[in-house]
């Protein structure tokens, strides 16, 4: 990750980084979308003050977060797809940058077939 990207993550608004947090059941606080790793949250409702915890995240999770961001575009770039569900799409991405199994929350591997040429644009 470059220089300039990293202090952009530093100093972007957290809104910028991350558009939309998710309580889950439990209290915790994922961002971007339900099932996203709990490897990258933020925390637990009640653990500490929200501004701490953005604080903290910043510095653990976002340059992964925007690895797994980068790493989600250039694949849906190579799959030509016209719409897609950026969250969703990058909770696929999110195990294959960590090397993990990804969250149990993937029911199966569907979301592989998503990537199929089915889904590209017939010319």
């Amino acid at each position: 990750m470059l220089v300039e990207d990293v202090e952009r993550l530093r100093s972007a608004p957290f809104a910028d980084l991350v558009p939309s947090l998710t309580v889950e059941p439990d209290g915790c606080i994922v961002p971007f979308t339900y099932g996203f790793r709990r490897k990258w949250s933020l925390g637990f409702i009640g653990q500490k003050p929200l501004d701490r915890m953005v604080e903290a995240w910043r510095a653990t999770c976002a340059a992964p977060v925007a690895t797994i961001l980068r790493s989600t575009l250039e694949r849906l770039a190579a799959a030509d797809i016209e719409y897609c569900d950026l969250f969703w799409e990058m909770l696929v991405s999110a195990p294959m940058a960590s090397g993990g199994m990804g969250s149990d929350r993937i029911l199966n591997n569907s979301l592989s077939y998503r990537f199929n040429t089915s889904n590209k644009k017939n010319n």
